[in-house]
């Protein structure tokens, strides 16, 4: 009987960042935070739970959520991992443009 659940790194770097985005101090409005922060959740659990199958525009929405993310965390000031508030927005950044890159080769 095949696992419901699948190891997906993307998919726990997605979780971590949304909880991070939740709780970090920005110059965005929280109510905006909450909703990108959502996003990355649903695409996070999506990446990890193994029936679910996206449409095409949610990992669109989901690389440019990345990126947004990168820039909040990089401005803002997360509650842990202050000190490493650079490398996890330079991994962030990189995610979200590798992911958009290689959205574009489809077309």
């Amino acid at each position: 009987m095949p696992s419901l659940l699948r190891f997906d790194v993307l998919g726990i770097v997605d979780i971590i960042s949304a909880v991070l985005i939740f709780y970090t101090q920005s110059f965005i409005p929280t109510e905006i935070a909450y909703i990108h922060a959502t996003i990355l959740i649903t695409k996070g659990i999506g990446g990890i739970i193994r029936p679910v199958k996206f449409p095409f525009f949610v990992y669109v929405l989901g690389g440019m959520a990345d990126v947004l993310s990168a820039g909040i965390l990089f401005t803002g000031t997360p509650p842990v991992l202050n000190a490493y508030k650079g490398w996890l927005s330079g991994i962030l950044l990189l995610k979200g443009l590798w992911s958009l890159f290689g959205l574009m080769q489809k077309f």
